[in-house]
């Protein structure tokens, strides 16, 4: 089936909007469609029919004159007679065939008129019937269905079988009339007649509505075969008839298993619908085969049509033009078999009728009956065929573990490989608009045939566009799109393009596959319908906002009305009102939007002062919401209103128990940390001023807060469980005590319970067994999932003011530097004597009112840590009981024990966040003094203290006391343990906070020194880590660091070699700022660099890099050999493989088979232990494991359950590590069908973990890239690729071979795992740079640039990479992933909506000289005590 755009049709196919032409009854086809245009094949069409065709028409001629019912089998083969030869044999070639059989029909009825014969003396009624099936109905239907249908060339749609039955409609509504009366009347009853296919569509059933699908989603299918007719002419003909056949003749105990009747398939038909990957129906079983049209019922209670998809017969057909070592008979033979097949398991999944099945059938006690009589029939048909091809297929079923393997997976690769570049394209159109290039964006959609893809397109690149408009001042276009969207959204939903609303409060957002509960998804159109119907709001908000500021009466009123409008009817589906959904409440946005709107055109009329914060005071209790609060502080900090949008933000938090602090993207913590981050931005040339606002946003936060100012407390379980003496913090912590200030004084009652709960803490694991703790409790009395859902909504939006906070206070204790660093500079301080004293003055009260801020502010974080603490204790005690071992019992404890370790994973990220705040406002104070008050020096642990002055040292640019103060930083640190283990092992939730904040210190001085010009330092710090972590060992399952400090450090080395590179280059020219400065960022853009500039540059800097990676690799490799970055690593040789291998066939079924491998289960038994819950299952039974030979082996004694459980344990964790590869495994092939098959699957991730182990090393030649790519030293960069692609070519074939092999053996693609092995290790670095060139496009963008030469790159690299999809459709591809993150990223960026870690503190870069650089490199690499695997190298 054709899904070719409009401007990509054959040219002489018809657009729909020229289907008129059809009108001109009187006119030759040869002069409507000159005989140039067509090919030999079709001079005859154009000479008439033949003798039987001309009987054929006047046959047609007669029924259209003289009937009004349904057309006799006789009829119907006269329809497809005539449309068979209009064909010429591809109805895709030369003029459309049913405009032919227009033509043909007039003509013969010309010449009957004008005969002798009485019969046909009137043929009006005829000519009426013509012409308003060809000139009315067709068009009609085509616009009817432009959304739906819009994919469908016409010529395949309108075949003679579907003609016909048009013309039984029209004949039955006009009757015995030769007129119409109202001919578009009658059409559209028509065409409600003729659409009569919905597919399996679950209705809601509500109280006060009877729900049905939309008309619009009802379509007429396509007629292949009719009962006694035959088949229609088209591509598929052939595999169709050859299909039936098969069935027709296969045994009867397998039709009678399949449900399948073949002289019940009345009428075979094609759904005419583009196939959604996207739709969840297709996760039905089987769907994409096909099946009964459940609507389509006999008087005897059977269904009696069939459907087929065409994305199978593309993908069964497509073999025959790949496949070259085989007759193209037997290849067709073949496809037909498979149909046959797919059409059988299809019919299994519905039965014969509504009656076929009881209740108490699911879709899983159907699996395994239909994959028999699925094997069972493709065996009968091997040995039906016979002969040579049979032997062919008999030892291609021996060599690829499956009857017809050959083609059954080329099937489900063709189907996973549509779904992936339906996923491509539909992402890619998505990333487009949102970068605000709409035609590109349509170019993608329009690929995809599905509606759903089509409209959302067209919706965000609507706002998209709107929004820019909007930005530019262009209010009038701005107000065009919610109108525009609304109708869109709109007849998505009724073309079934977006979700039913209904079916929200009908089906609580979920899509049953089947009748049953366990049959139940989540509906993944919910969350785009949601998020589009919000986006909608959001925008009608910002434009209504826009036009109150401006005081535009007809726009403020216009939108208005399309809010209230647009709420009203959302309002209508009660979205809002269901518990498991969360969609505010229409109105009552409509509510705040409109408060907004009237207080900014109180704003407007009010003289638009700005800055006057009395101005909001009497209007403040207008805003009543979240949403209300966000749009009004977006729209001030829009125009750069800062002391209003702070007073609202302040009210906010006034309001916070009444309003709450957050309701979808309307977020308090996020609009404070934007409005700290803009206001810095504002006012970081004016340090005087910058500095009191700032001080005074904290003091008024902190007068308004409340409880939020302060640790929130757990209120779920028994708090009596979590006191530190049952946990013996004191014990393992006893040198812990690191507080700013003096404990005695501010934290006396505290101090026995919480002694231990500061960072400087050190940690011995005494069993040193990897397990810190009980990872399956097996006390406590918590059984609701309810309760501690809702307490981590509770507990979240405190948990998030608290981080935003703590990130808040970094940046004033920056900003307080900032101010000082300016009133300390030589050129600010005054002449005169008097004024240097009365500045003098001045100067020390600011400097003392900072310090006395400062040291506020660190007090409070030591409070709240330890609040954070003692809630982190109190969670961890919420003890979850075990669960049976069923599977719902599995999925609910993995449900509770998510929800608790989430809200752990979010405390100690903030208890971190907390901490971090503490140690840099200590760190400014250090800085703002000149030292670490003597009077606090014992009230820190020992790196703690040095870490404070190290980070001084480096804040105030003194960088020789920073290298001075290193090595006792680092002897102090050295013993420090760096390692944790996991929540999802047991791990101790303090021991992660302690490992995390101690990770945090390292990564803020690897980001620095190298800006500071510590070089040496920084590869020493590197190492360190290292060793921290080689010497602290904590057993198997421990989580390392070290590979995010590694890149955080060597991506700032990368950073600044290349400022000082670009500044030497500066120098070079004679630039004399450059030459002088010494803290400053390079002054030659590197975006306007010439040719020879970049030349010059490369020839210097790659080098140096060289050399970089040369003394850094070694570091790198060596922790490398530490890590297990697969399980499947410990099974790398010949014999435990074997072993393994073993296992897997004696006892993989049902263990390891598709319907037990979910996410879910094996989570929850990995967290029980495998051994445990096979004990339990041994004691208890177990309604999987009972009576399986597993259970029985051990029971006998031929395997020890330990064994047992090692290999399970090795099994699901591969699974649970390489889960989107196992899910391209159930898609792609039919070994997955089988547990003792697994092994497979298995051998090609074996691969894959070698591959990566080889890739990993490779990541920092990668992050070099990365750097250079991003700085645009675009020669640089290549010089950098082609240096490694000459490398690793060798290396790379090698695995591609090892591929192929496996390939061979398993009869498996597996694309996953192909597509990551066919990048040869270098595709990455094309990502980077289509990564690189985002941000420049989106502001060519936004600037209105006529051409982008950055997005035409990017268009360019991402067309190559469309051209062959990767993956099965089921996740992103990794390119798609890391643009849309990107995009995400300068999104936030360009708004300033979220702190980042190093954007806390300023460090400006001190360049070093090009002789500064390779000194510097020299010590580092020969420091042979310090970097171990440079020692062969140190002279």
């Amino acid at each position: 089936m054709s899904s070719n755009p409009p401007s990509e049709r054959p040219q002489d196919s018809p657009r729909r909007e020229d289907s008129e032409a059809g009108d001109q009854a009187a006119s030759p086809l040869n002069l409507i469609l000159p005989d140039n245009d067509f090919e030999a094949t079709w001079r005859a069409a154009l000479e008439g029919p033949s003798e039987a065709g001309r009987d054929a028409l006047q046959s047609l001629l007669g029924y259209l004159t003289f009937s009004s019912g349904p057309a006799a089998p006789a009829i119907l083969k006269a329809w497809n007679r005539v449309h068979d030869e209009a064909a010429g044999g591809d109805v895709l070639s030369g003029p459309p065939p049913f405009l032919i059989m227009r033509h043909w029909l007039e003509e013969t009825t010309e010449k009957l008129q004008s005969s002798e014969s009485s019969a046909f003396g009137d043929v009006t009624r005829a000519r009426t019937v013509i012409r308003v099936l060809w000139s009315k109905l067709l068009p009609a239907y085509l616009d009817f269905h432009r959304d739906l249908l819009f994919h469908l060339e016409p010529e395949i749609l309108f075949n003679g079988l579907f003609l016909a039955r048009c013309a039984e409609a029209v004949l039955a509504h006009v009757g015995d009339a030769a007129t119409i009366a109202d001919e578009n009347e009658l059409v559209e009853r028509i065409i409600s007649q003729l659409n009569d296919y919905v597919g399996y569509r679950p209705v809601a059933v509500l109280e006060n509505r009877a729900c049905q699908p939309y008309s619009h989603e009802f379509v007429r299918p396509i007629p292949m075969m009719i009962h006694g007719v035959g088949i229609t002419a088209g591509p598929y003909r052939e595999l169709i008839r050859r299909a039936l056949k098969a069935i027709t003749e296969a045994p009867e105990e397998i039709l009678r298993a399949a449900a399948m009747d073949p002289d019940q398939i009345r009428e075979l038909c094609l759904d005419p619908r583009a196939y959604d990957f996207d739709h969840p129906v297709n996760r039905r079983p089987n769907y994409h085969f096909g099946g009964w049209d459940e609507r389509s019922i006999d008087s005897d209670g059977r269904y009696d049509r069939f459907m087929l998809r065409s994305v199978t017969l593309d993908a069964l057909l497509c073999r025959l033009n790949e496949t070259t070592d085989a007759p193209a008979d037997e290849l067709l033979d073949e496809a037909a078999s498979v149909l046959a097949g797919t059409m059988l398991m299809a019919s299994g999944v519905s039965g014969w009728g509504p009656g076929a099945y009881s209740s108490d059938v699911t879709l899983r006690s159907l699996m395994v009956p239909i994959a028999n009589y699925r094997d069972e029939f493709y065996r009968w048909r091997i040995s039906q065929i016979g002969g040579q091809h049979g032997e062919r297929l008999l030892a291609e079923a021996e060599t690829r573990h499956q009857p017809f393997g050959a083609a059954r997976q080329h099937l489900n690769a063709s189907l996973a490989r549509s779904r992936a570049v339906q996923l491509q394209h539909v992402q890619l159109a998505r990333i487009y608009a949102r970068m605000g290039y709409a035609d590109s964006a349509a170019k993608q959609a329009d690929v995809v045939s599905a509606a759903s893809a089509r409209l959302m397109c067209r919706i965000d690149c609507g706002m998209t566009l709107g929004l820019r408009s909007l930005r530019s001042g262009d209010l009038p276009a701005a107000i065009q799109v919610p109108a525009a969207s609304f109708d869109l959204i709109r007849r998505a939903i009724e073309c079934g393009g977006l979700m039913d609303p209904w079916d929200i409060l009908g089906f609580t957002g979920n899509f049953s596959l089947y009748p049953g509960i366990e049959n139940t998804i989540h509906d993944s159109r919910l969350d785009e319908l949601l998020f589009i119907i919000e986006s909608l709001f959001g925008y009608i908000a910002r434009v209504w906002s826009e036009a109150a500021a401006r005081d535009d009466e007809a726009a403020y009123d216009q939108m208005d009305a399309q809010y209230r409008e647009i709420a009203q009817w959302w309002r209508t589906f009660a979205a809002h009102t269901v518990e498991s959904v969360d969609a505010a409440d229409p109105w009552e946005s409509y509510e705040s939007a409109r408060l907004v709107a009237q207080a900014l055109r109180l704003w407007h009329r009010g003289g638009a002062r700005h800055g006057d914060i009395a101005f909001w005071a009497p209007h403040a209790e207008m805003f009543d919401s979240p949403r209300a609060y966000m749009l009004v502080i977006t729209a001030l900090l829009e125009r750069k209103d800062f002391i209003p949008a702070q007073a609202l933000l302040i009210h906010w938090l006034g309001q916070a128990d009444r309003v709450g602090l957050r309701t979808g993207a309307s977020s308090l913590p996020r609009l404070a940390e934007r409005w700290l981050l803009q206001l810095r931005d504002h006012l970081r040339d004016e340090p005087t001023e910058l500095w009191p606002r700032v001080n005074k946003f904290f003091d008024y936060l902190e007068a308004n807060a409340e409880s939020y100012w302060s640790a929130p407390h757990f209120e779920v379980g028994d708090s009596a469980l979590g006191n530190h003496s049952a946990d013996d913090w004191e014990r393992e912590l006893a040198s812990a005590t690191d507080d700013l200030l003096d404990p005695e004084a501010d934290l006396e009652d505290d101090e026995d319970i919480f002694a231990a709960a500061y960072e400087g803490m050190s940690y011995q694991d005494t069993t040193d067994d990897g397990n810190e703790g009980s990872i399956f409790d097996t006390g406590g009395d918590s059984d609701s999932v309810d309760e501690i859902e809702t307490e981590v909504k509770r507990l979240g939006s405190r948990l998030d003011f608290l981080q935003a906070l703590a990130r808040m206070w970094a940046v004033g204790a920056d900003v307080a530097i900032t101010h000082h660093q300016f009133h300390n500079a030589p050129s600010t301080s005054p002449k005169s004597s008097s004024g240097d004293a009365e500045s003098a003055r001045q100067a020390r009260q600011q400097q003392e009112q900072q310090i006395e801020s400062l040291q506020a502010w660190a007090r409070r974080a030591v409070k709240n840590r330890i609040g954070l603490l003692q809630l982190l204790s109190d969670v961890r005690a919420y003890k979850i009981k075990p669960a049976g071992t069923d599977k719902e019992s599995m999925r609910t404890y993995d449900r509770r024990r998510v929800l608790r370790d989430g809200l752990m994973e979010r405390i100690i990220e903030t208890a971190v966040e907390m901490s971090d705040a503490r140690r840099l406002i200590s760190s400014a104070l250090c800085a703002l003094n000149g030292n670490l008050s003597s009077d606090l020096n014992e009230e820190f642990a020992e790196d703690d203290a040095g870490a404070i002055e190290l980070f001084a040292a480096l804040i105030a640019g003194d960088s020789e006391l920073a290298r001075t103060s290193f090595p006792a930083f680092v002897e102090s640190i050295i013993q420090r343990n760096l390692l944790y283990i996991p929540l999802s092992r047991g791990g101790d939730p303090v021991k992660i906070y302690v490992a995390r904040l101690r990770e945090r210190v390292l990564r803020h001085l690897l980001h620095w020194m190298p800006r500071r010009g510590l070089i040496v330092e920084t590869c020493r710090l590197i190492e360190t880590a290292r060793q921290m972590e080689q010497r602290n060992p904590i057993g198997a399952g421990a989580v390392t660091e070290f590979d995010g400090l590694y890149r955080a450090g060597y991506r700032s080395l990368v950073g600044s070699f290349s400022d000082s590179a670009l500044h030497s280059e500066a120098a070079r020219h004679g630039d004399a700022h450059a030459k002088s400065s010494d803290a400053c960022e390079p002054s030659v853009d590197s975006r306007e660099l010439t040719a020879t500039d970049q030349h010059a540059i490369s020839q210097t800097l790659i080098p140096l890099l060289e050399k970089l990676t040369e003394v850094m690799l070694g570091s790198w490799l060596a922790h490398s050999q530490t890590l297990r970055l697969s399980p499947l690593e410990s099974v790398s040789d010949g014999p435990k493989w074997k072993r393994l291998v073993e296992f897997i066939q004696a006892f993989g079924d049902p263990l390891f088979t598709q319907g037990f491998l979910q996410l879910s289960n094996i989570r929850a038994v990995l967290h029980q232990g495998v051994e445990s819950w096979l004990g339990r299952a041994l004691e208890d039974g177990d309604d999987l494991l009972d009576e399986t030979e597993l259970m029985r082996a051990i029971e006998e004694g031929r395997i020890e359950l330990g064994e047992a459980a090692r290999c399970i344990t090795l099994v699901f964790e591969s699974l649970m590590d390489h889960h989107a590869e196992y899910q391209d495994y159930n898609s792609t092939t039919t070994q997955s069908d089988r547990g003792e098959m697994v092994y497979t699957f298995l051998d090609f991730l074996r691969l894959r973990a070698r591959y990566e182990r080889v890739a990993w090393n490779l990541k920092p030649i990668m992050w070099t890239h990365q750097v250079l790519v991003r700085m645009n030293l675009g020669e640089a960069a290549l010089a950098w690729r082609e240096s490694l692609n000459e490398r690793i070519a060798a290396e790379a074939e090698l695995y591609v071979k090892r591929l192929r092999e496996l390939q061979k053996r398993y009869s498996m693609r597996m694309p996953t795992i192909a597509d990551r092995l066919e990048e040869r290790f270098v595709q990455p670095m094309t990502i980077d740079r289509m990564r690189a060139l985002i941000a420049p496009a989106m502001a060519d963008a936004e600037a209105n640039q006529e051409h982008s030469s950055a997005f035409e790159e990017l268009e360019f690299e991402a067309n190559q990479l469309t051209r062959t999809p990767v993956g099965v459709g089921l996740d992103l591809p990794p390119w798609l992933s890391e643009l849309d993150k990107e995009v995400e990223k300068i999104g936030k960026r360009n708004l300033a909506s979220e702190i980042d870690l190093q954007d806390l503190i300023t460090i400006p870069v001190s360049p070093l000289t090009l002789d500064e650089l390779r000194s510097q490199l020299a010590i580092a690499a020969s420091q042979g005590r310090r970097l171990p695997h440079m020692r062969g190298k140190s002279k």
